[in-house]
């Protein structure tokens, strides 16, 4: 307890008070809990946070998914549509889906 509180204290973080992902992890957890939200992903910013170019690497697939009305894509931002809201407790273990 010591330990915790002494690391609380000195603005550090207490032992087992985190994980550290590497960029490739952040970007697979923003990319999913942006498409679990009515907000979606604004593809400009991800790419500047991220590193990486949504579009242009998962651009096909992402257009599949607005073509069946899972998501939208407008003024760079991929959103969720209801359906797609609906859909996305499968996403992660469906074939085809982006990981980016």
């Amino acid at each position: 307890m010591d330990g915790y509180v002494a690391a609380i204290e000195s603005g550090g973080r207490p032992p087992g008070g985190g994980e550290d992902l590497a960029l490739e992890d952040l970007r697979m957890e923003a990319f999913f809990l942006g498409l679990r939200t009515r907000k979606g992903i604004d593809v400009e910013s991800f790419s500047r946070e991220y590193q990486y170019d949504l579009m242009a690497e998962k651009g096909a697939v992402l257009k599949r998914f607005e073509a069946e009305g899972l998501i939208t894509y407008q003024d760079s931002r991929l959103t969720p549509t209801r359906t797609g809201l609906a859909w996305q407790t499968a996403w992660p273990s469906s074939e085809g889906v982006p990981h980016p």
